[in-house]
């Protein structure tokens, strides 16, 4: 999985615009995700070259910080986007075997 870029300025700003920020659950259930990574893999690069390891993003998500909302917001944006484009692309068709 690559990381994604944000400048740290972006994180402390960004206002969540999800239902994510009114959830325990759904915090809950990001940091799983997150935490299924090994702890001390780098998930996330910052612009001006801060890291965060996934236990580090998962005690985020947990705690909902601001670096915590920004990470779940852009992976599940960039995951929404990434299905959206999937579910769009031209797919052969399927070559049916028709039986006598």
């Amino acid at each position: 999985m690559s990381s994604i870029t944000l400048d740290e300025k972006q994180c402390q700003s960004a206002t969540p615009t999800t239902p994510y920020s009114e959830g325990r659950a759904a915090a809950e259930v990001m940091a799983a995700l997150v935490g299924e990574c090994h702890p001390d893999t780098v998930l996330w690069r910052t612009l001006d070259g801060q890291t965060y390891t996934a236990a580090q993003l998962a005690e985020h998500i947990r705690r909902r910080s601001e670096i915590g909302l920004q990470y779940a917001s852009d992976l599940l944006r960039i995951s929404r986007d990434f299905l959206r484009r999937a579910s769009n692309r031209q797919h052969p068709p399927s070559e049916s075997k028709e039986t006598p």
